[in-house]
């Protein structure tokens, strides 16, 4: 190539050269290379057919206000043509399915093929095709396809070649070089003869032993082949390799234990052999999943390295953006995904003072959910109820005010984001209007952040913009939201040539030019190279033989693939290095070499003898870490670890050494340690509380509320985290399909029906039946009106089954109302909280304690009063014959005891008669148990030693797990442990004699 090069330098030394490629990359690189060994060039520039058609009609496409359109674009078109037509009931053969990507794909890439090979519609006709319906078919979409173009003023890849050959004075006087190994269409061969006619150089490459020139090719008149051999020239013929040319190929082969550790490998071996990164290329023969592996792990190991296709565009930050943005209109906006974009300041905020962070949480907390109408009103009642909460406090408080420009802030940029979004209607969105939305968030809330980063923005804006022209149709959301994010996908980011100080990396159709002395080839897997080339599914190599024979069968694509591999390996200088991935985690499958790797072994050893046997010999065990191999240089600080781990010099004992070093993690393995002991430790729940702390009976500052005493009763490690070390998770407002309200939810918007209720009983009396169900009826849905303003709602049809499950709910409360219940006296009794003082409660044996809660109803009957508390679950943990149920229910007797002291205030003589819960809905009843469970507060000797026997619990500092609870957090590992260390607790907490007090309890009924 360089002599060549050199030699039409010389011959044509003060004339303009065009040097003609298929990418403009691809050339830069062959004159980079050409002046690095020769020195440099004159009147020399590179170009590619393409770009030579444009500049031609550069003036005639302004003129005309013409836009050019990609082969992405052009999908779209075919696309949207097809829906029309199918619509319309226009095709015979063909018919649109819900998921026809593919099929459009294909009829995209028959229509481009046609019109590259210069067959018009008219040059289509029933006998080619195997059905005439399908001939018709694809006829009518041809050419509606190219009167699309003429309507919209949109120009295609051929149009503007076709358009730069009719101009007049089409063509220059200049010298214009291609190679003969690059593949050309019929249309851009005849553009090329007609263009250079006689100045046309057509440069011959290095021969392919073995093997045929593939159909279409430039024929060379310039340059012999046999000047430029290789050894890779003999690689799919090794037994006729000529003597001159026998020596070892510098070829090396590898295989790693999964993608990932191929390329792992390929860097440690860069740096294990002193290698420089600008003398090293990586081509890949498969872009997924090898670019997107290159790009992380360079990214985590901070390597620079540059992509000549650039990388995929939903991995740079402003892809990632748009991606989200995207996905948030698509899922009904739901909050999660406006989240990400904030927490990780992916996109702008309007306010200095706020920072990305502030608004994610406020977002997380605002509880908004999902819902275009809860963006604008939950920031505003937000707002509203905190300036309330300023008004009426009587000192400044500045958090307060801070609080306040945060969801102000949130709701300025919710209403920003919400305008750019189209209406849906029936599930379905303008598509150009959507594009244009995509392009207004692109410019008011993207920061590219660097060159590149403005670059890929601008790309994105301008096909976006041709979108908006080519469709401006209504669509399903999700196809909408998919097409834009499949053009930000294949919109790469950051392509660039070689650059000195990275590493270059590149595809099969693009590397091998850039003269570096290292290569490495990856992906030689028998899937991904050669792999199989199928046949297009609307034009099927059959028909494509009857129409002409410029069109390219698959078989013939394959036998190029291969032809343009071994040109490839001829081009390249130095060492080569081909490698693999034996195991595909992502398919769970193994991977096996392709059969050009064992040409490549015989091709090294000069034995064309060799098996696969001997490949896999040579190979040895695939690369990765802890594989035992002894290297001096790693990558990382995990590649040193698990290599001292793992490898033959092993250390001794590694977790000491780690341990010295990082005191925090020696604690982490002593709570390791202690957990699979055989001893009850501090870290299976044993504490050692300071004095009586933990003692409610002495330390009148240890407030407990009766769920708080019976969450020990329960799980005293789950106490532990909510009522002594107040952890909590954070609340998330989760979107679940089968129901609108959560449990605890659910739960509240009943109590606040039944007290609105028992309030209007207290007041007027019990009215009639038929008046009482009007009446808790219209309060339901006064009650749920105010909740599905906080509670966003998952889908109508869940909505409504929800409301009728309460109906039935409430005719159940009626049902024991009326049957059972008596003259509300005291409702939502509320003590120790909001400033009311907690009470204290004596609890036999002259010891008290002091508590907090919230009494559900008190009822006055000619009997005394009686105390209940409404519980939403189901009847299994009530028994008519339980009185404490080991200390997980005491709520009943506490608070008849809080009543009595209340009442006795007013009337001295009061008594507590009855106290208990009543289960009031549908799930309460199905058990058959009834919904009345009524206990007698008078029996102070089936509850009070049950108590001291739990605080003496609590005092001593007993806080372990109960295998018989499913307390909050059960399945997180790092709170209780991993199953085996569950195993061990259990076992300790059987045998430990200082337990025999949470044994005692489980025996209180």
């Amino acid at each position: 190539m360089d002599q060549a090069l050199n030699k039409i330098i010389e011959e044509f030394f003060f004339e303009e050269k065009i040097l003609i490629c298929p990418s403009r990359g691809v050339a830069t690189q062959i004159m980079a290379g050409f002046q690095e060994a020769k020195g440099g060039w004159l009147h020399i520039r590179a170009s590619t057919v393409q770009c030579l058609a444009e500049a031609m009609v550069e003036e005639q496409i302004y003129r005309r206000k013409l836009r050019q359109i990609s082969a992405r674009e052009v999908f779209y078109l075919i696309d949207t043509i097809f829906t029309a037509l199918s619509d319309k009931g226009s095709f015979q053969y063909f018919q649109k399915h819900t998921l026809n990507s593919g099929m459009i794909r294909a009829l995209s890439q028959a229509i481009l093929e046609l019109k590259y090979a210069c067959i018009p519609p008219l040059g289509l006709n029933t006998g080619q095709f195997i059905h005439p319906r399908k001939a018709n078919d694809l006829t009518l979409l041809y050419r509606q396809y190219n009167d699309m173009l003429e309507e919209k003023a949109l120009v295609d890849g051929p149009d503007i070649i076709g358009m730069a050959m009719e101009d007049p004075g089409f063509g220059q006087d200049s010298i214009y070089i291609v190679f003969s190994r690059h593949d050309y269409t019929p249309l851009e061969q005849r553009f090329l003869r007609k263009l250079g006619k006689e100045k046309l150089l057509i440069i011959g490459d290095a021969p392919v032993y073995g093997a045929v020139q593939p159909q279409g090719r430039l024929e060379a008149n310039y340059f012999a082949k046999e000047a430029s051999a290789s050894q890779f020239s003999w690689l799919l013929d090794i037994d006729h390799v000529p003597e001159h040319c026998s020596r070892p190929a510098d070829i090396e082969i590898f295989a790693g234990q999964s993608h990932y550790h191929e390329i792992y490998e390929i860097l440690s071996r860069i740096a294990q052999d002193n290698i420089t990164a600008d003398q090293t290329e990586i081509i890949y023969t498969a872009r997924d999943p090898y670019l997107q592996t290159i790009y992380n792990v360079c990214a985590k190991l901070d390597i620079p390295a540059v992509f000549f296709e650039g990388i995929p565009g939903d991995l740079c930050p402003p892809g990632i953006a748009l991606k989200g943005f995207l996905l948030w209109i698509l899922q009904d906006f739901l909050e999660v995904h406006l989240r990400k974009l904030l927490k990780h300041q992916l996109i702008l905020v309007p306010d200095k003072g706020v920072t990305g962070s502030m608004l994610a949480y406020a977002l997380r907390t605002s509880k908004i959910g999902w819902g275009r109408e809860r963006y604008r009103r939950i920031p505003e009642k937000r707002i509203a109820e905190l300036q309330e909460k300023m008004h009426t406090t009587p000192k400044q408080d500045n958090h307060g005010f801070h609080k306040i420009k945060i969801y102000k802030s949130l709701q300025a940029l919710c209403t920003s984001l919400l305008a750019l979004v189209p209406d849906i209607e029936d599930g379905c969105i303008a598509f150009g209007k959507l594009c244009k939305g995509c392009m207004a968030f692109l410019d008011n809330f993207i920061k590219p952040g660097s060159e590149e980063g403005g670059h890929y923005v601008s790309a994105l804006k301008e096909k976006l913009t041709t979108l908006a022209i080519i469709s401006n149709e209504s669509m399903p959301l999700p196809e909408a939201v998919h097409k834009i994010i499949a053009l930000l996908t294949d919109t790469p980011y950051g392509p660039s040539g070689p650059k000195p100080g990275c590493l270059f990396v590149s595809s099969m159709g693009s590397g091998g030019v850039s003269n570096r002395n290292n290569t490495f080839v990856v992906g030689m897997d028998g899937r991904n190279f050669p792999g199989t080339e199928m046949q297009n599914p609307v034009l099927l190599d059959g028909e494509k033989s009857e129409i002409s024979g410029r069109l390219h069968l698959s078989g013939h694509r394959l036998k190029q693939k291969l032809y343009d591999f071994v040109l490839l390996l001829t081009g390249l200088k130095g060492k080569v290095i081909f490698s693999y991935a034996a195991y595909d985690i992502k398919d769970d499958r193994r991977m096996y070499p392709s059969t050009l790797l064992l040409q490549a072994l015989r091709l090294k050893k000069a034995d064309s003898s060799l098996t696969y046997q001997d490949l896999y010999a040579h190979v040895g065990q695939p690369s990765g870490f802890g594989d035992g191999m002894q290297q001096d240089i790693f990558l990382d600080e995990n590649g040193w670890w698990l290599d001292k781990l793992t490898g033959q010099d092993s250390l001794k004992e590694g977790t000491q050494s780690v341990c010295n070093l990082y005191p925090w993690l020696s604690k982490g393995q002593k709570a390791a340690d202690s957990r699979t002991s055989s001893t009850l430790t501090v870290y299976d729940g044993l504490v050692h509380p300071r004095g009586d702390e933990l003692d409610p009976r002495k330390n009148a500052d240890f407030i407990l509320s009766c769920s708080s005493i019976e969450s020990y009763a329960y799980c005293p490690f789950a106490f532990f985290l909510e009522y002594v070390l107040r952890v909590r998770r954070p609340e998330e407002t989760e979107r679940d399909y089968a129901r609108w309200l959560a449990p605890k939810d659910r739960g509240s918007l009943l109590h606040e029906v039944f007290h609105s209720y028992a309030e209007k009983v207290k007041k007027t009396g019990r009215p009639d039946r038929k008046k009482q169900v009007q009446l808790i009826y219209n309060m339901l849905d006064q009650a749920v009106a105010r909740y599905a303003e906080e509670v966003p709602v998952a889908g109508e049809a869940v909505f409504a089954h929800e409301i009728e499950d309460l109906r039935r709910d409430l005719q159940v409360f009626l049902d024991i109302d009326n049957k059972y219940l008596h003259t509300p006296y005291l409702l939502e009794y509320e003590f120790g909280y909001r400033g009311k003082q907690p009470v204290k409660v004596g609890i036999g044996y002259g010891q008290y304690i002091h508590i907090a809660g919230k009494v559900d109803r008190v009822d006055v009957s000619g009997q005394g009063y009686q105390v209940w508390d409404y519980k939403g679950g189901s009847a299994f943990a009530y028994h008519a014959d339980a009185y404490i149920d080991r200390g997980r229910q005491v709520q009943h007797i506490l608070y008849a005891k809080v009543v009595e002291q209340v009442i006795k205030k007013e009337d001295p003589g009061a008594k507590v008669t009855a106290c208990g819960y009543i289960l009031p809905t549908e799930r309460g009843r199905a058990s058959g148990k009834g919904c009345v469970f009524r206990r007698d507060p008078c029996a102070d000797h089936q509850w009070q030693q049950a108590l001291h026997c739990l605080f003496d619990l609590m005092a001593s500092g007993v806080f372990i797990r109960s295998e018989e609870a499913n307390p909050p957090y059960l399945d997180d590992e790092d709170i209780y442990g991993t199953e085996q260390e569950k195993v061990f607790i259990k076992v300790k907490v059987e045998h430990s004699e200082k337990l025999e007090n949470w044994k005692r309890l489980k025996e209180f009924k």
